[in-house]
This record gives structure tokens, C-alpha cells and sequence, in this order.
């Protein structure tokens, strides 16, 4: 005759109840909600009004808050909406806009661990005069882009590629450059107070 061994069962039932109630309390995202708010914030990104643009930064900003599985496509588009919008080489002299400031910003508010390996790609953009302190670019594409007289204080740039990038008057105190690519890179009249660019080449 079989005998039932009850408190193992009654065990392994609570913990797999426990499971079943830990993932449906940690995914309460409504991801065709998100979808939708994803694909009306990506439509505004192309608008021909800057306000309206920003208000589309904000919106991928907060879908990127409230479903972190969408952070990776996020930090993307926002990448490609900066390189597209900022223009590239030559530059003009001046600063960078409202909408891509945004953002910037919205890149350095980012959690970059929720990137899963995503790199940030702004090679070649014109950020003159850009408020990027404290921003986290790890392993981030921004050869050829022009930094001239923009704020990278604090700023996270180990193993970066920033192969012949302008970072003339730029202020890179305290920034972490460690393992970094920068080979041609213009550092004229730069604030590097206490740098580091250990490893760097």
C-alpha cells in the first residue's frame, strides 16, 4: 500500500503557490498599454515641434521606469533620436537643443544595469555645451563626437570609444575614463581635475 508523505506535499504546493503569486505580484506591467505608449511616444520623437518631441522623450523615459523590459529598445531609440537630431560633423557652435538635451538627460537618469548589454551609440554627434554630469556611458560609441565645452563631470566612460573625439573645453573633473579608446582625441583647454584614465590608449 502507498503512503502519502503529506507534509511534502503540502510543502512543495506552498512554495509553488508562493512562486506562482511572487511573479504575478513583480509583472503587473500591462504590456499592451506599454506598447501602445511606446509606439505614440516613438511617433512623437518625429514630430516637427521640439515641445512635442521632448514630451516624447518624457514618455520613453517613464516606459522605461515602469516596464524595465522595455529600457534596452528605450535607450536605443533615445541614442538614435540624439545622433539624428544633434547632427553630426561639422558642427555649428552652439549649443545642443532642448529635445536633445532631454534626452541626454533622460539617458543619464537611466538605471544602465537595465540595459542588458545594450551600448549606448552617439558616434559622431554635435553635444557642444551639453549637461551630461554624472551620466553612466560604459563601453558607449562616441567616436568622432563633438563634447566641446560640455559638462562630463563625474561622468562614467570606462571602455568607451571616443577614437577622435572633440573634447576641447569640456569639463571632465572627476570623470572615470578607465580602459577607454582615445586615440586622436582633442583635449584642449579640458578640465580634467582628478580623471582617471587608467589603462586608457
Amino acid at each position: 500500500m502507498k503512503t502519502f508523505r503529506w507534509p511534502v506535499v503540502v510543502v512543495v504546493s506552498g512554495v509553488l503557490a508562493a512562486g506562482i503569486l511572487v511573479g504575478t505580484y513583480w509583472d503587473r506591467v500591462d504590456h499592451t498599454a506599454v506598447g501602445v505608449d511606446h509606439a505614440a511616444a516613438s511617433g512623437e520623437l518625429r514630430s516637427p515641434d521640439i515641445d512635442v518631441r521632448i514630451q516624447g522623450v518624457q514618455a520613453l523615459q517613464r516606459i522605461a521606469v515602469e516596464s524595465p523590459g522595455d529600457q534596452p529598445a528605450v535607450t536605443s531609440e533615445l541614442s538614435s533620436f540624439i545622433r539624428s537630431t544633434a547632427g553630426t560633423a561639422p558642427c555649428a557652435d552652439q549649443p545642443v537643443g532642448r529635445d536633445v538635451q532631454a534626452a541626454l538627460s533622460a539617458l543619464r537618469l537611466r538605471s544602465p544595469a537595465g540595459d542588458l548589454g545594450t551600448v549606448v551609440d552617439l558616434h559622431g554627434a554635435c553635444l557642444n555645451d551639453a549637461q551630461m554630469a554624472n551620466i553612466s556611458l560604459v563601453y558607449a560609441n562616441l567616436a568622432g563626437v563633438d563634447f566641446g565645452d560640455a559638462n562630463l563631470s563625474w561622468s562614467v566612460l570606462d571602455g568607451a570609444d571616443l577614437t577622435g573625439a572633440n573634447l576641447g573645453g569640456a569639463n571632465l573633473s572627476y570623470a572615470h575614463v578607465v580602459d577607454a579608446r582615445m586615440a586622436s582625441v582633442n583635449l584642449s583647454g579640458a578640465k580634467t581635475v582628478d580623471i582617471n584614465v587608467n589603462y586608457s590608449r
